[in-house]
């Protein structure tokens, strides 16, 4: 059976509730704005109050430092909320390029409401200092993020094991700081330029990279591709495709069906496809599949 009809019912669930985890920057200051549009790859100006973009934190040589949410404060000042654990990294980036500015910047852990489903987008609620709340929808599916230093769940959405949001994820094909981000990853093999890269702004750390792939048609040697096994599938495992390596799997969830999983894979690869895993089959789709 193809892994699109064995998940389907999944993808296409009523509003699942995931109580998690992120770590929050907060940006505060007179050149705060200033100082945050010579580092990301948003356009920072054309954030609005309470509004919310993706963006990369690249550098220097314009590869992934981190991938993060960018939020503009009504009351002034922006909060930068990034996968779990990924914070104090992202904090001593910014810190290395802040000089001379009137900025400060702290780290704060906070909650994490997901919820992911249909009927998601009523759970929104009004962005304020201590409160992000946007749409966060996803290929396949519609998506509600709320993250706070304390968040209750709402009545309405079922509430899922933590395990699960991890499978949407995959399916979904977004990235994950640690797994598919990391230092030597490249802007252009994620998929994720065209909503966290702005071509309009002026010069940011790590800009030359992008830009230059960007006006070669993003030709990069590796993208990210989904797969699916009937076979048990971990992060590190090397695809082989006619006997040669062809990528390594950096996301993987494993249920009674079998494994799907997230892996760079080599350009020279045209999906659909298959190829081996330890010498078990293995599907090799296109995003979003």
């Amino acid at each position: 059976m193809e892994f699109e009809n064995i998940y389907r019912e999944t993808l296409q669930a009523e509003a699942l509730a995931f109580n998690l985890r992120r770590d929050v920057l907060r940006v505060q200051g007179i050149d705060s704005e200033t100082f945050l549009q010579g580092q990301v790859s948003q356009d920072v100006t054309e954030i609005e109050s309470g509004e919310s973009k993706w963006s990369f934190i690249l550098n220097p040589d314009g590869k992934v430092s981190a991938w993060l949410r960018i939020t503009r404060l009504p009351e002034g000042g922006f909060l930068l909320d990034v996968d779990e654990n990924a914070g104090e990294e992202t904090l001593e980036r910014l810190l290395r390029f802040k000089l001379r500015v009137r900025c400060e910047i702290s780290l704060e852990k906070w909650d994490w409401l997901a919820i992911r489903g249909k009927g998601a987008e009523k759970y929104l609620d009004t962005v304020k200092a201590d409160l992000i709340s946007t749409n966060a929808n996803w290929p396949l599916m519609e998506g509600v993020d709320v993250v706070s230093a304390s968040i209750r769940i709402p009545e309405g959405p079922v509430e899922e094991i933590n395990q699960k949001f991890d499978l949407l994820r995959i399916l979904n094909g977004v990235p994950r700081m640690g797994r598919e981000l990391n230092a030597k990853t490249i802007p252009a093999e994620t998929g994720l330029v065209e909503q966290s890269v702005s071509f309009d702004k002026g010069c940011y750390t790590g800009q030359e990279l992008v830009a230059r792939l960007d006006s070669r048609g993003n030709k990069v040697s590796k993208h990210l591709r989904i797969l699916y096994s009937q076979d048990s599938l971990i992060q590190g495992d090397i695809i082989e495709v006619a006997g040669e390596n062809m990528g390594q799997v950096t996301s993987s969830y494993v249920d009674i069906h079998g494994s799907v999983a997230l892996a760079y894979v080599s350009r020279k690869i045209e999906p659909p496809t298959q190829g081996t895993v330890n010498d078990a089959q293995v599907h090799i789709k296109v995003l979003p599949w």
